[in-house]
């Protein structure tokens, strides 16, 4: 039997600024979360936690799940914005332990 996504996130952030967010299984198809990158592109390079915050209500704001089998709406959007949280605070981490 074929496993299917629940949800997916992608983070990219790169020592210059630049950032990436792709979110699947939360809206008809995959899609990058362009508010939110602009946002966090604003803040950059002071990503601190109220920067994160402002950036995962923007993701909320842009993810259009569904509810089915595999789970309903509110868990989606709330494992949306752990794990983008989560990808986004080990990035900002490791390019900090890069930059010294």
């Amino acid at each position: 039997m074929p496993r299917l996504a629940i949800v997916n996130v992608a983070t990219y952030l790169d020592a210059e600024g630049g950032c990436k967010i792709a979110l699947g299984a939360v809206g008809p198809r995959a899609f990058r979360a362009y508010n939110a990158e602009k946002a966090l592109k604003k803040q950059y390079p002071e990503l601190d936690d109220e920067a994160i915050d402002f950036g995962l209500r923007e993701i909320v704001k842009e993810a259009a799940p569904i509810s089915d089998l595999r789970a309903s709406r509110e868990y989606r959007l709330a494992m949306t914005e752990v794990l983008t949280r989560k990808t986004l605070e080990t990035v900002v981490d490791k390019i900090r332990v890069v930059k010294g």
